[in-house]
């Protein structure tokens, strides 16, 4: 009888325990987010309400098992926990540790990798709701949002997030560049669909036609691509980062991006991330310029100069729409054109600059290039073309006869300047002395030897002169001798 008495309360114990491990398997399926820290405390808290069950020593089995875990095992953890992450301070080192000591609770929140402004995280751990950890590389940068609002924005480095905050959108803090048109330059956007074409590929080849078509003023529809090369407004360096980062224009970025209106109600989504923006705005301007111009004129040179463009520059059409786009998204005043690409004389504010701005955009460049249009239209064209080729080469040739004399004429005025300042270099320094202010002026024959003697100087130090003008120096070395002469002659005065 004493023998199993012995027996019992070890009964009752071991009952208890399967019956624990059962309630947190049911738990743990059930909820959840039961995690491994529960298990010991909802045994612990279980037994301490039941003493009856269970002898003195059970009891004393389960107070050590506890303090095991509370003084050895979490003491441990957070020991361990600073070198888990590349953390620098005390505080960032506490918010390691009360992160990983969750993980053995119900707390866990989500751990996510971003590199190049692409999120790299595990599928398992979106949903989970608890503090979390984002690590962000050198390029990369984000906005964060909770359940109601955006929160903050958060550049490279280590970043603790908080319950529910989640990321809105990251940013590649690299230069972008993104294109909008047809694929490559052999896509033909205006054919009809092809016997070994699919729908699918067809619908895709008219939207990319659709990206960038405009008409000219004439009713010609053209379609380019066009190239955006941009980043965030940030200086290199700034942000711990030699992408730079910008806290403004990270929030501004990711909390203005745009909508599509053109897209159908049914579609998966309407959002315009912020990195094509930009292409989007150019592609607007592009066709607002484009009804300005007739076809015939896109290739012709433009003789509109303006503050913008240089003395020496001669745009065809296209090259001064690309320039004017540029412009636009660059500049907060520009020179306004009326309906027919001329000039009005006013100068305007541009309302997509101030756009980009806002959304903390710097242009950097926008390129208009491979131009198409319906293959009856361009023949025409081309042989257009070909038949004025002979007037438009002697047209240009005028143009280029003229710029030579131009330059010429400039050379020529560039050379007499450089050589006065050689010449009365020597006069002038005599004339104007820095440190003998007392001096006294040079006579006729002496300001007349200076001159001599400096251009005698300047001849010998440029070797092309000085091959040319040999004769020359020789006289210009008798001259400075007979000068001589005559300042000692005392029968002159």
């Amino acid at each position: 009888m004493k023998r199993s008495g012995r027996k019992e309360p070890n009964r009752q114990a071991l009952l208890i325990m399967l019956g624990s491990i059962g309630l947190y398997i049911y738990l743990t399926l059930r909820l959840g987010g039961f995690g491994l820290f529960d298990f010991p405390i909802t045994i612990y808290g279980f037994l301490l309400s039941q003493p009856q069950w269970i002898n003195s020593n059970v009891v004393a089995i389960f107070i050590d098992v506890a303090v095991f875990i509370i003084g050895g095992l979490i003491f441990w953890l957070a020991f361990f926990s600073q070198f888990v992450l590349p953390v620098k301070t005390l505080k960032e080192r506490k918010e390691v540790a009360a992160r990983l000591l969750a993980k053995l609770g119900s707390g866990l929140g989500p751990a996510v990798f971003v590199q190049d402004g692409k999120i790299i995280e595990d599928p398992s751990q979106k949903n989970r709701k608890g503090e979390g950890v984002i690590i962000l590389d050198t390029a990369s940068a984000a906005a964060l949002h909770n359940n109601t609002s955006f929160t903050r924005a958060v550049g490279p480095g280590l970043v603790f997030t908080k319950a529910n905050e989640r990321i809105a959108g990251t940013i590649d803090l690299h230069t972008q560049v993104r294109r909008l048109g047809p694929e490559g330059s052999s896509e033909d956007p205006f054919a009809d669909k092809g016997e070994d074409e699919s729908d699918e590929n067809f619908q895709f080849r008219r939207e990319r036609r659709l990206q960038t078509s405009a008409l000219t003023r004439d009713g010609v529809e053209v379609v380019p691509n066009i190239t955006a090369v941009f980043s965030l407004e940030a200086e290199s360096g700034e942000g711990n980062t030699q992408f730079g980062y910008d806290h403004d224009s990270v929030w501004r970025a990711v909390a203005f991006e745009g909508i599509d209106p053109d897209a159908p109600a049914d579609a998966g989504s309407r959002h315009i991330a912020w990195d094509w923006l930009p292409t989007h705005v150019a592609s607007d301007l592009w066709r607002e310029y484009l009804s300005k111009f007739t076809l015939n004129s896109l290739f012709e040179y433009v003789e509109i100069k303006e503050e913008n463009i240089g003395a020496d520059e001669r745009p065809t059409t296209i090259e001064y729409i690309a320039n004017k786009i540029n412009q636009r998204m660059k500049m907060g005043l520009v020179d306004e054109l009326d309906d027919v690409g001329i000039l009005t004389g006013r100068r305007i504010g541009s309302r997509e600059h101030r756009f980009m701005r806002e959304r903390g955009i710097k242009i950097i460049n926008i390129g208009i290039s491979n131009l198409r249009m319906e293959s009856k239209i361009e023949k025409k064209f081309v042989q257009r073309w070909t038949a004025t080729w002979l007037q438009r080469a002697e047209e240009e040739q005028g143009y280029i006869s003229t710029r030579k004399s131009i330059e010429k004429f400039k050379g020529q005025i560039s050379a007499q300047k450089d050589f006065s300042d050689l010449v009365i270099r020597s006069l002038y320094e005599r004339l104007s002395p820095k440190n003998e202010p007392t001096i006294d002026p040079p006579t006729m024959s002496e300001s007349v030897e200076l001159l001599v003697r400096s251009t005698l100087n300047g001849i010998i130090r440029d070797p092309d002169l000085h091959n040319q003008l040999e004769d020359e120096e020789a006289d210009l070395v008798e001259l400075i001798e007979w000068l001589r002469k005559y300042s000692n002659d005392p029968a002159r005065g």
